[in-house]
């Protein structure tokens, strides 16, 4: 297994989501949370490790950006057609069951989550097939962020495709919850909840 990341993508800005859910509004259209699709890789476990977002954000009947109010949102992406780059972005971070990462470097921005919780991975595998159902008490919960994890991408944007950063003040609570707002070429956008500094992102994008 190698790592993911090119040797000069040394500094890498990592702000990492468990239990959360994410959304969008494509074309009008909700879908919260979004979950894995079956040509998505699987994991070593089947639940959705993410809070439920509230009826009136999953079922869409909420006004403007109200949805930001909901703490289970960790990301929202606004698009008007499901290809576009901020709905990739969210349909891979749900790939994670709750467990993901957003990962920035000058290259490209990154979703991912620790290669670890594939259920292919080897690790995993050999314990099975050795122990077997007999031992799986044995069978501790790893921790889902540890430093010399590998992660698996679960999908990465090049840096010429987006058009720039900012920090966004959305919903009615006071105080308004800050997420930070990624801009794609693509004219979609991502709110992702209590983001990185805006001048840290800025600096890794060479701005």
């Amino acid at each position: 297994m190698t790592e993911p990341f090119d040797r000069d993508e040394k500094e890498i800005l990592k702000a990492e989501y468990d239990g959360h859910c994410f959304g969008s509004r494509v074309a009008g259209r909700v879908t919260a949370p979004h979950v894995p699709g079956p040509a998505d890789p699987p994991l070593y476990f089947d639940e959705h490790r993410w809070a439920v977002p509230n009826e009136v954000v999953s079922t869409g009947r909420f006004v403007g950006n109200d949805w930001a109010d909901d703490p289970a949102i960790a990301w929202w992406a606004e698009a008007g057609h499901p290809d576009q780059d901020a709905v990739r972005m969210v349909r891979a971070a749900a790939v994670g069951r709750g467990i993901v990462a957003l990962w920035a470097t000058r290259k490209r921005l990154a979703v991912v989550f620790p290669q670890k919780l594939l259920a292919e991975h080897s690790e995993r595998k050999e314990r099975s097939g050795v122990l077997g159902r007999a031992a799986s008490w044995l069978d501790t919960e790893p921790a889902p962020w540890q430093a010399r994890d590998v992660m698996h991408i679960s999908t990465s944007v090049d840096a010429a495709r987006i058009a720039g950063f900012g920090p966004a003040l959305l919903g009615r609570s006071l105080p308004s919850a800050a997420f930070l707002g990624i801009w794609f070429q693509d004219r979609s956008v991502l709110y992702v909840r209590g983001g990185p500094e805006i001048a840290r992102l800025n600096k890794l994008q060479g701005r």
